[in-house]
């Protein structure tokens, strides 16, 4: 087969894959109501969703029907991920979606480099173990949790 040929058909076999996948988020995302401060980015094999309030939080893990979403703290927020229908879902939470056990703070670290030096950025600290783990100090943590334990 013609080279070019193939690559359209692949093209167009991907794009029908994304469409059905958006049909597929339509019916998560329907009956679900958001807050103005949320969004969504659709991608072709997976969604991003943005959150920075607990009740945005909340809803969009009630996607998974109660299913399983790993749990990940990377720098300034926590990322949630899970597939459903087949769909990857990452949810990124940041500022007030936090839990109340955890705090965006401004830390100071090492920049290896030639001469080294001092930056900042933010991480978030926890500091009361979560699903029985100890305390989470480090920049990055990973772990599972259902709905029923954030």
């Amino acid at each position: 087969m013609n080279p070019l040929i193939a690559n359209i058909q692949n093209t167009i076999h991907k794009y029908r894959r994304f469409l059905d996948n958006l049909n597929l988020m339509e019916t998560h995302f329907e009956l679900l109501q958001f807050s103005d401060t949320a969004h969504c980015s659709p991608g072709l094999d997976s969604c991003w969703i943005y959150v920075s309030n607990r009740e945005d939080l909340m809803t969009a893990l009630s996607i998974s029907r109660g299913g399983i979403w790993q749990k990940e703290t990377r720098e300034d927020a926590i990322h949630y991920t899970a597939t459903v229908d087949n769909i990857p879902y990452e949810i990124r939470a940041t500022n007030d979606a936090l839990p109340n056990t955890c705090k965006l703070v401004e830390e100071e670290y090492t920049v290896e480099a030639q001469p080294a030096r001092q930056a900042k950025r933010f991480v978030v600290k926890c500091n009361q173990p979560i699903s029985g783990e100890p305390a989470q100090t480090s920049v990055h943590s990973s772990e599972e949790t259902t709905t029923d334990e954030l």
